[in-house]
């Protein structure tokens, strides 16, 4: 259906906590806890892995996609997966909204890619925990640093750094490294025109 709550959810409108179709988004809920538990209990090959987050995802999933269990989430099917992708311990993809991330992105332990949000109104959560959900999208070869967190509607650019522990609440330029609470920007990356890459413990 063009109109049913995920599709409502993906073009970022207001669910509100009253809305008819929760129960129908609570039994997927319930669906994906057995795939969810499956991944991060049971011992499997890789290849039985991938296999599993094709089902999780509902799409095909590159055998040089890697994804360290435990990995929480909450639909599986908003999550995309580029080729050569890895995912490290205690991730944790809130996939309300899609989650896209393209080649060679890596992330850290514990990063926490959030797509929705809440009203920031007291008076409006006391009639209920509505939600808006907003894409994130992490583009090619960046790097999410370990426990960083990354809010709704973000994109992070290209060959970008995320430093750890940071929250990111804006945009992420290109080969860019930011890192604090909230994230700035601490330097451009020189990939083109610039010095040779070298290691700086970034």
């Amino acid at each position: 259906m063009d109109d049913d709550i995920f599709s409502r959810i993906r073009k970022g409108r207001i669910i509100y906590a009253d809305d008819p179709d929760r129960a129908v988004f609570g039994r997927e809920l319930d669906r994906v806890y057995a795939l969810r538990l499956k991944y991060n209990t049971e011992i499997m090959t890789r290849e039985e892995r991938r296999r599993l987050l094709c089902r999780i995802t509902g799409s095909e999933v590159d055998s040089s996609v890697r994804v360290v269990p435990p990995f929480t989430f909450d639909l599986g099917f908003n999550i995309k997966f580029g080729r050569k992708v890895f995912v490290n311990y205690n991730c944790v993809f809130l996939d309300n909204a899609e989650i896209n991330l393209g080649e060679g992105v890596a992330l850290g332990p514990c990063v926490k890619l959030i797509t929705p949000t809440h009203p920031t109104d007291p008076n409006i959560r006391r009639e209920g925990l509505h939600t808006c959900s907003l894409p994130i999208h992490i583009e090619d070869y960046a790097w999410i640093g370990a426990g960083a967190t990354i809010l709704q509607g973000i994109t992070v650019g290209h060959d970008s750094v995320v430093g750890a522990g940071a929250v990111v609440t804006r945009d992420v330029l290109p080969e860019t490294i930011v890192a604090g609470v909230p994230a700035h920007v601490i330097r451009k990356i020189p990939l083109h025109g610039g010095p040779a890459s070298e290691w700086d413990g970034s």
